[in-house]
């Protein structure tokens, strides 16, 4: 008489732990995920989710690729020998974290001037910083760069807003005062001894030279005049010529100079 054996097979246990359950990166960042198997030695397979926040390859090596929260599943087994068997990583990626740096929150410019400013972002590869002038009558912002257009105080806010790599900064606000450029008179000689009907050049230069023209004033006309930048001899006497210049948008006011002028009769003899 024939006797039937009945023979139940079972799949081997296994396991899998790993190094970390949870990761914390920065974009663009890595890690390596270190399996342990019981038994020793066995494939394991890593299985990204559809998060697109990682990449993940054969190796368990974990790169970062956007801001977000994903989880891989870390498997053994399956193979027909041993049970499948698995456990989770949890990734969170994170932004990198950024700063604007000032050295000064109060900056000084002159009428005309371009300036870059002198903040920074940290990293410094992050990005370009952007300003934003509230009072754009005295800076205006061209070309990412801060132009002082007249004399006086402008509260300017300087901003990063980030990109997928990098996080937004705290904004920072500095203070721009914007003053004219200093002018300053120089004369050759302050004074001048001359006889009627005798012309001398002034003597009198402005700097910077492009700023504009001087103007002259004479105390007594009856004495001498100033034409052409020429000082001419009219009658015997003293008089004093006011060197100025008043200023414009750009440049601020010269302080007076004055040339103090003696006018002699000329010398005269008779023989016989």
């Amino acid at each position: 008489e024939n006797m039937t054996i009945e023979v139940t097979v079972k799949l081997k246990d296994a396991s899998v732990s790993v190094n970390n359950k949870t990761v914390d990166l920065f974009v663009d960042g890595n890690f390596t995920i270190v399996p342990t198997t019981v038994p020793e030695g066995l494939n394991v397979t890593y299985v990204p989710d559809e998060s697109g926040v990682y990449r993940v390859d054969e190796n368990g090596v974990v790169t970062a690729l956007k801001e977000g929260t994903g989880s891989i599943t870390v498997k053994v087994g399956g193979d027909g020998v041993y049970a499948e068997n698995s456990t989770t990583v949890t990734v969170t990626v994170s932004k990198i974290p950024t700063e604007i740096i000032v050295q000064n929150t109060t900056w000084y410019m002159k009428v005309g001037d371009i300036s870059e400013g002198n903040a920074t972002l940290t990293p410094a590869d992050a990005g370009n910083l952007t300003y934003t002038s509230m009072s754009p009558s005295v800076i205006k912002v061209e070309n990412g760069k801060l132009v002082a257009v007249a004399e006086g105080k402008a509260n300017v806010v300087v901003t990063f807003n980030g990109n997928d790599k990098y996080s937004q900064a705290e904004s920072v606000f500095i203070t721009v005062m914007v003053s004219k450029v200093p002018t300053e008179i120089n004369i050759t000689n302050a004074t001048v001894d001359m006889e009627v009907n005798d012309e001398v050049a002034v003597g009198a230069a402005l700097t910077p030279a492009d700023a504009g023209n001087v103007s002259y004033t004479v105390s007594n006309s009856s004495v001498v005049k100033v034409e052409d930048g020429k000082i001419i001899a009219l009658a015997e006497g003293t008089a004093t010529v006011t060197v100025s210049f008043a200023g414009d948008d750009k440049y601020a006011a010269a302080e007076n100079m004055t040339i103090e002028v003696t006018v002699k009769l000329k010398d005269a003899s008779v023989s016989v």
